[in-house]
C-alpha cells in the first residue's frame, strides 16, 4: 500500500474555462482558459484542457468535478406515489421535457429523494458531457470520484450558514446568475439567467421579479450571496433585503477553485 497522499484534483468545469485546485498542505487554485467558438457544446474545449492537464500528472488523479451552472438545468419533479425504477426515471425526464423541450431527452438527470408529498429538485446535464468525461478519465487513468452542480457544491459548503424560514440563495458567475428560493428548509424555486459581464447589476430586478412569481406563502427575509469573482463589499442589501455574503470558507476546496478571498 502506498504511503503517498492521493493525487486529489478538484475541477470547476465551465462552458469556456477550467479552474483547478489540488489537495496538499493547502488547496491551491489554478486556471486554464480555452475559449471556444462552439455554442451548444462549448464544454468540449474545457474537457480538452482538462485532459491535457491530467496527462502531465506523475500519478493518476482522483478527480472531483463541479459543473458551472451554465452547464446545468434545474427542474422540480412533483411528488408521485407508487413509482419505482425506470418509471421514476421516465417521469423525471418527462418533467424536464415539459420545461425545456425535446432536447432534454439527451440529458442525464440526477434527483434527490423528495419529501413525501413535496416536489423534489432535480438537475440535468448533457449526457454527452458525462460520457466524454468518463472516457477522458479512462484514457488518462484518472478516477472520477464525483460530479456535482455548482449549486449543490455551494449548499454543501455553507449548509450551516444557510438558515432562515424563507430566503434567496444567489450564485453569481461572469455572465450568469442562479437564484434558489428556500422555504421551511425546502427548495421552492430555482431560476437561472444570462446577464452582462457584471452579473450583479441585474440582481435586484431579478430578485424582485422572481419573488413575485414564486409559489410560496412566505416572504423572503434575506439574500445569501455567493459571488467570489465580484466585488461585493458594498452590497449590504439586495432588492431591499439584507444581504449575507458567503465566503471565504478557506477550509473548503471550493474556495481555492474561485480564489474566494477576492471581493469579500
Amino acid at each position: 500500500m502506498s504511503l503517498l497522499p492521493a493525487n486529489e484534483l478538484r475541477v470547476l468545469l465551465a462552458h469556456d474555462a477550467l479552474n483547478t485546485a489540488r489537495a496538499g498542505w493547502r488547496w491551491q487554485g489554478g486556471a486554464l482558459r480555452e475559449p471556444s467558438s462552439e455554442i451548444t457544446r462549448s464544454w468540449r474545449a474545457a474537457l480538452a484542457a482538462l485532459e491535457a492537464l491530467l496527462r502531465t500528472q506523475a500519478r493518476p488523479a482522483r478527480l472531483h468535478v463541479t459543473l458551472s451552472n451554465r452547464l446545468v438545468r434545474y427542474a422540480f419533479v412533483p411528488w408521485q406515489a407508487g413509482l419505482k425504477g425506470v418509471a421514476v426515471q421516465a417521469y423525471q425526464r418527462d418533467c424536464f421535457v415539459r420545461v425545456y423541450g425535446d432536447g432534454a431527452r439527451q440529458w442525464q438527470i440526477a434527483a434527490t429523494p423528495p419529501r413525501r408529498g413535496a416536489p423534489g429538485l432535480a438537475s440535468a446535464v448533457d449526457a454527452a458531457l458525462v460520457s466524454e468525461l468518463q472516457a477522458l478519465c479512462q484514457r488518462t487513468r484518472a478516477q472520477l470520484a464525483d460530479v456535482q452542480p455548482l449549486l449543490a457544491a455551494v449548499v454543501n459548503c455553507w449548509r450551516r450558514v444557510l438558515q432562515g424560514d424563507c430566503f434567496w440563495l444567489v450564485l453569481a458567475e461572469p455572465g450568469y446568475l442562479c437564484l434558489a428560493l428556500s422555504q421551511h428548509r425546502t427548495w421552492r424555486a430555482v431560476r437561472t439567467a444570462r446577464t452582462g459581464a457584471n452579473a450583479l447589476a441585474a440582481l435586484g430586478q431579478l430578485i424582485e421579479r422572481e419573488s413575485l412569481l414564486a409559489d410560496t406563502d412566505a416572504t423572503p427575509t434575506q439574500v445569501f450571496l455567493w459571488a467570489p469573482q465580484f466585488e461585493t463589499a458594498d452590497m449590504e442589501q439586495v432588492a431591499g433585503l439584507p444581504a449575507v455574503r458567503l465566503g471565504p470558507n478557506a477550509a473548503h476546496p471550493l474556495a481555492a477553485l474561485f480564489d474566494c478571498g477576492a471581493g469579500q
